[in-house]
């Protein structure tokens, strides 16, 4: 009696494209992650673990005893792909001038979303976060980790002055990173003149001096 196929993850047939070529085989989780991130970037999240392991030259056994689902092997690729392109900024290099670091990260963010590979995994991030609730879990963490070092700095900048008490350091970053996603995912220029722009126009916003002309204009 034949044993009923595993039917755990997506079942497209297996297929190359021209650039898809299997790899040697013995390489490990590194390849594996590889072989994922490879074809994320050309098909989003349309294809099997079975395609995975015809990739990564292992057998598919091997990479379910390591990862039970698909939405955590695409997790670990996410995850490997973003430390090598668009990376967590270390506050160890930070100065006394918080509004200086902070220019330096949104630079920093504008750099990796410059590239063409930091724009590919924005669009395999999301692409796999909206056919997968797990990814998504994965993709909150990934921007948590992100948006935790911006806090920081401002959490400095306020306790300075430099910006008025109340300012939601969450809101604050989106306003800047978000529009230089949007513009990396549509092929639009990003660059650090760009990011320095953002950071002024959302500064003009969260001074001091700003509440006050606010309230003179209501």
């Amino acid at each position: 009696m034949t044993e009923p196929e595993d039917t755990r993850y997506a079942t497209a047939p297996a297929r190359h494209t021209p650039q898809s070529r299997p790899r040697p085989r013995g390489l490990g989780d590194d390849s594996v992650l590889e072989a994922t991130a490879q074809l994320l970037v050309e098909r989003a999240y349309s294809f099997s673990v079975e395609e995975v392991a015809t990739l990564a030259g292992v057998h598919k056994t091997t990479i379910y005893r390591r990862f039970t689902t698909k939405a955590a092997l695409v997790g670990a690729a996410l995850e490997q792909m973003s430390l090598t392109t668009i990376p967590v900024t270390s506050t160890s290099t930070s100065t006394s001038d918080a509004l200086a670091d902070l220019a330096a990260l949104a630079e920093a963010v504008a750099t990796a979303l410059s590239g063409s590979t930091g724009a590919r995994v924005m669009r395999a991030a999301i692409a796999a976060a909206t056919e997968d609730p797990d990814v998504q879990t994965i993709a909150r963490r990934y921007f948590a980790g992100r948006f935790d070092v911006a806090a920081q700095i401002l959490g400095r900048a306020i306790a300075s002055g430099e910006l008025r008490a109340g300012t939601d350091p969450v809101l604050f970053w989106a306003a800047i990173v978000n529009p230089l996603q949007v513009r990396a995912l549509l092929g639009h220029p990003v660059s650090a003149v760009t990011a320095r722009e953002l950071l002024a126009l959302v500064l003009d916003g969260a001074r001091p001096d700003a509440a006050l002309e606010r309230r003179s204009i209501s």
